[in-house]
């Protein structure tokens, strides 16, 4: 009985190195598996916001071409001023008169997204701009 005693009230508390050494590579793979996750989840997000901010300023090419008989290139300065882009999105439009027009967007991820009216729609994600048409001088600087 003494002996069961003094095991318990005494001896080596804590916990091993070895133990520690398991632990610290467990929450290593955790991490390498979570953080190129969460990346690319963040880029996603950008993404949909050019994607978003493409599509309503085509909503507003669109009522232009209602009221004014042509589209616009200008965005905002009295034109499209009913357009807000999204944070850490670059936005830009090209018309060709009442023919059709051209917006581009870049998301913060680099994508590029461009809505072509005469082409039927919102094209991207593109790694590059647009090239050929109205569309490739209608990409936003960097």
């Amino acid at each position: 009985m003494r002996t069961l005693a003094r095991g318990t009230r005494g001896g080596d508390d804590g916990f091993t190195l070895v133990e520690l050494l398991v632990v610290i590579i467990v929450i290593g793979i955790l991490a390498a598996i979570a953080i190129p996750v969460y990346l690319n989840q963040r880029n996603t997000g950008y993404d949909a916001a050019a994607k978003a901010d493409a599509k309503a300023l085509a909503v507003q090419e669109e009522a232009w071409l209602t009221e004014h008989d042509t589209y616009t290139d200008t965005v905002g300065a009295g034109t499209l001023t009913h357009f807000r882009p999204s944070r850490d999105v670059r936005t830009s439009a090209k018309a060709v008169g009442a023919e059709g027009f051209c917006i581009v967007a870049v998301s913060k991820s680099g994508r590029y997204f461009w809505f072509d009216s005469r082409a039927g729609g919102l094209v991207g994600p593109r790694a590059t701009p647009p090239t050929g048409g109205s569309c490739a001088t209608a990409a936003p600087t960097p």
